[in-house]
């Protein structure tokens, strides 16, 4: 569990540094480049399991996870996070077993919909639902 809840914090902290990629100063469509929304990502794990990450972020520098892992019940996460535009990083924070969890992770920027997260050598790609 430990290992899908570092994916899934690194997948929220790509779509974060997505949501702040810059854009030219006369761009006005700021919005198209926010992360406030819900995000999608599919990855798979050992023994070939498939998980679904979606993932909704709120203005508040909060969000919510829920990681739908091959036939087990999904789980919710809420998560806070801090974005550093200037390295491309993303740090998510959370609470698992009463203990302070904290992950880092990098983003790809591919399109204003589309991103993909690096952590502990794995990548994902997270597509904006809504």
């Amino acid at each position: 569990m430990k290992t899908f809840r570092l994916i899934e914090v690194g997948l929220i902290a790509a779509i974060l540094c997505f949501a702040f990629a810059s854009c030219s100063d006369d761009d006005d469509d700021s919005a198209t480049n926010s992360i406030i929304g819900t995000w999608k990502g599919e990855y798979y794990i050992e023994d070939g399991i498939k998980c679904t990450n979606i993932i909704t972020f709120k203005a508040d520098g909060t969000a919510v996870s829920t990681v739908y892992e091959g036939n087990y019940e999904p789980y919710t996460d809420i998560l806070n996070y801090v974005y550093n535009p200037s390295h491309k990083t993303i740090t998510t924070t959370y609470y698992e077993d009463g203990e302070l969890v904290s992950n880092t992770a990098y983003i790809e920027f591919i399109s204003n919909n589309k991103i993909r997260v690096y952590e502990d050598g794995q990548s994902t790609i997270f597509i904006k639902i809504q």
